[in-house]
This record gives C-alpha cells, sequence and structure tokens, in this order.
C-alpha cells in the first residue's frame, strides 16, 4: 500500500514509539500563514488526518476509500488530499522535515 507521510511529524508527538491517545497541536499552527490559507474544510481534514497518522507513526494511507471510511467522511475528494499535498503538509517521502529557516 502505498502513503503519506505528515511533515514534521515529530513535532505532533509527546509520545514515542507507540500508538499515543492524542497528538500535539500547537497554537502556533494559527500563525502558519500556509495553514491559515486552506480552505476551512482542508484544515479540518489535515487535523483528522494527524490524528489518523498517531495509529501508524506519521503516516497514512493514500487510499481515498480508507480515509473516508476511517474518518466517516464520504464526501473527501481526491482533490482535498492532493491539496493537502501540494501544500507541503502530506509528503509521498518519508517524514520529510520542513526547512527550519522558513519559521
Amino acid at each position: 500500500m502505498e502513503y503519506l507521510y505528515i511533515k514534521n511529524w515529530d513535532n505532533y508527538q509527546h509520545y514515542k514509539n507507540r500508538n499515543p491517545p492524542w497528538i500535539k497541536l500547537h497554537a502556533k499552527v494559527l500563525n502558519d500563514r500556509k495553514f491559515t490559507m486552506l480552505p476551512s474544510a482542508s484544515r479540518g481534514l489535515l487535523i483528522q488526518l494527524w490524528i489518523l497518522a498517531s495509529e501508524q507513526e506519521g503516516k497514512v494511507p493514500y487510499d481515498l476509500n480508507e480515509i473516508r471510511f476511517r474518518l466517516r467522511d464520504d464526501s473527501i475528494k481526491l482533490k482535498d488530499i492532493e491539496l493537502l499535498r501540494d501544500s507541503g503538509f502530506l509528503n509521498n517521502g518519508k517524514h520529510v522535515q520542513a526547512d527550519a529557516s522558513k519559521g
């Protein structure tokens, strides 16, 4: 199965090497221009994908039907996932870290 990886996954983790009951969601995300420029629905989808990724060490299946089932939302479209990938929040490669100079 192909997977998408959450950018900067380690930043959202408090617990290491286990299935956490929660993820960290920093208030600084409100000052992230890339995040705030996303449509509201995309921001909500991204947060849900972060939670889903907590089950598999920062990765989500690149499978629209699986994502729809796991999030219990048949309205999610492939273009919604691709927008998050194209915006840099999801990566096709393992745990790509953001450029620290871009704050």
